[in-house]
């Protein structure tokens, strides 16, 4: 994470730290000047490129900040950011964008799609991803400040998507975290599988059963996962068009969804669109 943050930071991270909290000055000649003498920012930061591959040079205003760049605060309130503001643009921009053109609105006849379901799931996504942001802020910080197996060139070594409860939500991304401090990664690899894994979690609640493969974790088998509160083999019916909507399809689902919720949870208090619809009718 240590190349995003020196992207943000020459950017917009240098001038609004250096405007937001601005160095205190120092005399030329401390502790021996005069009232005239030329003052300069009291920072001794040192510009060094995150990475081989280019470097950024930065502007005065690395250098005017009571919190420089390597500064453990000024890191994670801008990893934070990033985080959040990534989780954001990951739920509501690319999450509409499948919504829009790969989601099945059939889905929305299901027996059991709970009433003001979307609003629900936005609203537990806000809730979350601050608390989420933060966990996974101390990480990166770790990572950045070099508790990790992380290198750059080659030859150096061998936020539904969202909808959890925070702590949930990170527990699912610790061992992301965790493989580079054990192991060594590259830098590039690191934040491309990172971006890669919030978009496949998109993809995974689209509701296109495109493969049925016992290794790949697709939305079929994502969705036994919602259904039956863990993971097995997809039903076959789920893979063909006429049968994945089919009114038997989904009542054998939800009988076998049913008796293991009554076990787990007991009575059902959730509101469903379709019952809403009955009781208009």
């Amino acid at each position: 994470m240590d190349v995003i943050l020196e992207i943000i930071d020459t950017f917009i991270g240098d001038e609004l730290y250096a405007t937001l909290l601005p160095a205190h000055t120092t005399p030329y000649d401390f502790p021996n000047y005069t009232v005239n003498a030329t003052a300069l920012p009291l920072s001794i930061w040192k510009y060094k490129p995150s990475t081989y591959m280019f470097s950024l040079e930065p502007s005065e205003a690395a250098y005017m900040s009571a919190w420089p760049r390597d500064n453990i605060f000024r890191q994670f309130t801008s990893l934070f950011l990033i985080t959040w503001l990534f989780g954001l643009i990951n739920c509501f921009v690319f999450a509409t964008l499948s919504y829009i053109f790969i989601f099945d609105k059939n889905t929305f006849n299901h027996p059991k799609f709970l009433n003001n379901q979307i609003s629900l799931e936005m609203k537990q996504a806000n809730r979350a991803m601050p608390i989420m942001a933060v966990c996974t802020a101390l990480t990166f910080v770790a990572e950045v400040r070099g508790f990790c197996k992380l290198y750059d060139a080659t030859e150096n070594g061998p936020g539904r998507c969202h909808v959890f409860h925070p702590l949930e939500g990170f527990a699912q991304s610790v061992p992301y975290h965790i493989n580079p401090m054990l192991f060594p990664l590259n830098k590039l690899a690191y934040v491309l599988l990172s971006i890669f894994v919030n978009l496949w979690t998109i993809l995974i609640h689209d509701g296109e059963y495109i493969t049925d493969n016992p290794i790949i974790n697709g939305s079929a088998c994502h969705t036994a996962h919602h259904l039956y509160f863990n993971y097995r083999k997809p039903d076959l019916a789920w893979f063909n068009k006429k049968t994945k909507m089919s009114r038997e399809t989904w009542e054998s689902n939800i009988k076998e969804m049913e008796d293991i919720q009554r076990e787990v949870e007991g009575a059902d208090d959730r509101q469903y669109v379709t019952a809403e619809i009955k009781k208009k009718n």
